[in-house]
């Protein structure tokens, strides 16, 4: 690469211009730990910055941009801080986590990626705070094969597919975000995965705010989801997953829509104000559904047909129109 820092090397790098590289931009490896600062890390003819084997470092306030691969990588117990830096326009992801890689990015921008914002695989446990992820070709935030990345007070942004992506048993956290103007669901899970959905604001997506798929169990709790395309959470492919304690409300179809032998626990929310019903069970859909609140809805508060069975205790259902 063009700079090599490793076996406990330090060193201060400022205002450089790197580029052109055939591996990478920047290299750092078994406990080297450099202070990048205010670089131009660009045009690599693989990724921008790789950190693996230990290697640490501090970067803050550099442009990584336009690589043939990942701007950055973050592998092997690599575990750099990231700060203030605008990660752009390579032809991979913006991030791409994997094989144990660590690593805290706080405050960048990772917009304009051919793939993914982030990609987190393997094990992958880095943490994202306060970033602006969006304009990405694929997800902004993708979580897959065991990834467990912890993803905190981010916005996540006008992606091309969903922008927070968790498939494979994944089981990140995604916490406080905002997640809107995705041009899929606003979530999506699907094979399995697991993962956890708290606290965060989903709105104005082109599908369902949080969609749950294929035999996934996530946590969906105490968020706000409204006005959506769609639902503003569909379970559906034999899922189950918990939903506890959100505000569904606004959505363009049902509040919440259980379908395809989906399994749900929905308990202490409130679902009001919808485009449809509140709650939507059909196409052989099951669930338990207890203790929410469940009004002003357009259609039905709670609609079942087509051979669904759900349970249903112990909720205030008021101020809906049945057909």
């Amino acid at each position: 690469g063009g700079v090599f820092v490793h076996d406990l090397g330090q060193g201060r790098f400022e205002e450089n211009t790197i580029t052109g590289d055939a591996v990478a931009g920047v290299l750092i490896q078994r406990q080297g730990n450099p202070l990048m600062l205010a670089n131009t890390i660009v045009s690599s003819m693989r990724d921008g910055v790789v950190v693996s084997d230990g290697g640490l470092g501090v970067l803050k306030g550099n442009t990584i941009s336009k690589h043939s691969g990942h701007g950055l990588v973050l592998e092997t117990e690599g575990n750099p801080t990231l700060e203030d830096n605008a990660i752009s326009e390579c032809d991979k992801c913006g991030v791409f986590a994997h094989n144990s890689g660590l690593g805290k990015l706080t405050n960048n921008k990772i917009f304009g990626h051919k793939s993914s914002g982030v990609e987190g695989c393997t094990q992958a446990a880095t943490t994202l705070r306060d970033n602006d992820v969006y304009n990405n070709a694929q997800f902004g935030v993708s979580v897959v094969r065991q990834g467990c990345l912890q993803c905190f007070s981010n916005t996540i942004r006008d992606s091309a597919l969903a922008n927070v992506h968790m498939s494979t048993e994944a089981s990140p956290l995604f916490e406080g975000n905002s997640i809107h103007g995705g041009q899929e669901s606003g979530v999506l899970c699907e094979e399995s995965s697991l993962g956890r959905l708290k606290s965060n604001k989903i709105f104005n997506n082109s599908l369902a705010g949080v969609e749950i798929g294929s035999g996934c169990r996530t946590v969906v709790e105490e968020n706000s989801i409204f006005k959506n395309q769609q639902a503003g959470v569909l379970t559906h492919l034999e899922s189950w997953g918990v939903v506890r304690g959100n505000e569904c409300y606004e959505n363009k179809l049902s509040g919440i829509e259980v379908k395809d032998k989906a399994d749900p626990l929905v308990e202490d929310n409130r679902i009001h104000s919808n485009g449809q019903a509140g709650v939507y069970v059909h196409r052989g859909g099951f669930g338990t559904f207890k203790a929410n609140s469940i009004y002003g809805n357009t259609h039905a508060g709670i609609e079942v047909k087509e051979e669904s069975n759900p349970v249903i205790k112990s909720n205030l259902i008021y101020d809906g129109k049945a057909e």
